[in-house]
């Protein structure tokens, strides 16, 4: 098993909402540029180890550190076409899902694919259709709150599918895959039991227009007591699947936060990392 020692980059202790991202005043791409550039004493950025999962793989699942490895194989062949994406990719995380979650009914909402490296992605024109970037995500972070995970439940079903679904327990889960083998900023992921309430703040994440609305995300603070994982040399049939929210967990379940890491040794790859995620309604 490897582990590797790393800077990542969490919320400081005393930052707070930044006002340029709430304010009214502001277009969607200045309030978004203001989330991300924030200022630096807003952020802390310790070193800590993370571990590999690489063959340990069985010993992670969705119950107890709230991700697991699965094996996604997918016929998609343009992942940059977003009808293609939904068309093809999706129907394949939804077989996945309902297989390694027991799920009953799943709705994809959204994805994200990311194709550009971290300096890239900053530098690129503003793209005023999504909330999201291209590049690798830096931030510890959870996609959605409890908050969040019910507004995307009563957006995003018919009043029919709301009639069936909308009282049984459910969850969001995220379906992350690599385009290529994953040989620079890989995906790592907190076990979400050695999470503490005080360590996540719930913050506005803005979006566009067509999105009804900015979304609500968790920011982690640094606490001592997490305990980090990533899938070295993650190849394109590993797929990381983890929990955002599950309505049966939550009083105690945290979301599993993740962030793009810079594994030491790979500072001379300039080829960026791509992947896909996917985020789903999960009902049970």
């Amino acid at each position: 098993m490897s582990t590797i020692s790393t800077q990542i980059k969490y919320l400081s202790q005393t930052a707070t909402t930044d006002k340029d991202v709430v304010n009214p005043k502001l277009s969607f791409h200045e309030r978004k540029l203001a989330y991300r550039s924030r200022p630096e004493a807003d952020y802390e950025r310790p070193r800590v180890k993370v571990s590999s999962m690489r063959g340990k793989e069985d010993d992670f699942s969705l119950q107890d550190q709230g991700f697991q490895v699965s094996t996604l194989h997918t016929k998609c062949t343009n992942f940059h076409d977003p009808e293609t994406v939904k068309q093809t990719f999706y129907p394949e995380v939804v077989a996945l899902l309902k297989k390694v979650a027991g799920a009953k009914f799943v709705r994809p909402y959204d994805h994200t694919l990311r194709y550009q490296t971290e300096a890239d992605s900053l530098a690129a024109p503003p793209d005023n259709t999504t909330a999201d970037i291209h590049g690798p995500a830096r931030i510890v972070h959870v996609d959605d709150t409890p908050k969040n995970a019910h507004r995307m439940k009563e957006e995003d079903l018919s009043e029919v599918e709301l009639a069936q679904w909308g009282g049984v327990p459910f969850a969001i889960m995220n379906v992350w895959k690599p385009l290529k083998p994953v040989r620079r900023d890989p995906l790592a992921l907190i076990d979400a039991r050695t999470i503490c309430n005080d360590d996540r703040l719930a913050q506005p994440l803005p979006a566009p227009d067509t999105f009804g609305g900015d979304w609500e995300v968790f920011l982690l603070r640094w606490n001592t007591s997490h305990k980090w994982w990533y899938l070295q040399a993650q190849e394109t049939h590993e797929a990381l699947v983890f929990k955002m929210y599950d309505s049966r967990e939550e009083d105690g379940f945290m979301g599993a936060a993740h962030v793009s890491v810079e594994e030491p040794g790979t500072e001379h790859i300039r080829e960026a990392r791509e992947s896909i995620e996917v985020r789903s309604l999960v009902f049970f």
